[in-house]
Parts: structure tokens; C-alpha cells; sequence
């Protein structure tokens, strides 16, 4: 298998391409890095063989994804007696703008063995109302069954 190379441009502004060369024994698809997140690119790839570069491919425009926000941190949980749960724990920093905290939350749980792959989790989605950087979910009492054994991960 002869190389190729993969040519990437940022989307907005003059063309300017950027080109790297990927050997023909590696597997036909290769990882671009140091991308910027949330910004749009234009790739393109060409062969390249024993006569020479090969025609290069239509355009393929796309955006990154944005960073993904900090783990959260293990939270609290507490189960009241009418079998509602609060979960609390610090939102973790917006990545695009450190003073801000992350807002929206997905709760996943399960009475099932978490490290199973046969899990059954269920999941519940939570905007949290005020701007600070602590969080409570309240989570009510008809999403759990009586005297059993939970896990949930935020």
C-alpha cells in the first residue's frame, strides 16, 4: 500500500492548507490533532502511488466538538424517608468559560450491578436553576423502589 495524506483548513478566512502524510501500512483512517473545538474545518484526502499524487476528494466540511467539561466530583446522596434522593456536588467549570459552571446535568441509575454490562440504567436530565456552583437534585421517590440498593453517577 502506497501513502496518502490528509489536508485540513480551517473553514473561515483564506485557504490555508495543512498536510500531513499517513504511510499506506497504517489502517485507512488516521486521527487529525491540535484542532481547535468548535470550529469548522475543510479535509480532503489524496493517494498517493508509484506515478505519482492521485486526484484529491471532494471537500468534507466539519466542526469540532467543544471540550467536554470536568468530570464531576463524588457527590453527596442523601435518601429521605418518603424515598426522595438529593444528590449535591460542585458543578464543575465551563471549559469555554472558566467562571461559569456547568448548568445541565444528566443522573444516570440502576439497581442492577453497576460493573455489569448487562445494567439497566436509567437516566433523568437536570438544569440547575441558580448560577453558583453548588447543585442539588432532587430526585423523587416514584423513580426508586422501597428498600433497594442504588447506584447513580452524574
Amino acid at each position: 500500500m502506497k501513502p496518502y495524506t490528509y489536508s485540513y483548513s480551517g473553514e473561515r478566512g483564506p485557504r490555508v492548507w495543512q498536510t500531513v502524510r499517513v504511510s499506506g501500512d497504517k489502517p485507512q483512517k488516521y486521527r487529525l490533532s491540535g484542532l481547535k473545538p468548535k470550529t469548522y474545518y475543510a479535509i480532503r484526502v489524496q493517494a498517493i502511488s508509484d506515478r505519482g499524487p492521485g486526484v484529491v476528494s471532494d471537500v468534507v466540511k466539519m466542526k469540532t466538538l467543544p471540550v467536554a467539561p470536568a468530570v464531576v466530583k463524588p457527590a453527596d446522596i442523601k435518601v429521605h424517608d418518603n424515598n426522595t434522593v438529593a444528590v449535591r456536588f460542585s458543578a464543575p467549570r465551563d471549559p469555554e468559560d472558566p467562571r461559569k459552571p456547568i448548568k445541565e446535568f444528566v443522573v444516570h441509575y440502576t439497581a442492577d450491578d453497576p460493573s455489569s454490562d448487562d445494567a439497566q440504567w436509567k437516566e433523568m436530565f437536570w438544569t440547575e436553576p441558580d448560577d453558583d456552583f453548588s447543585v442539588s437534585i432532587p430526585i423523587g421517590g416514584e423513580h426508586f423502589k422501597p428498600d433497594t440498593k442504588y447506584s447513580i453517577k452524574v
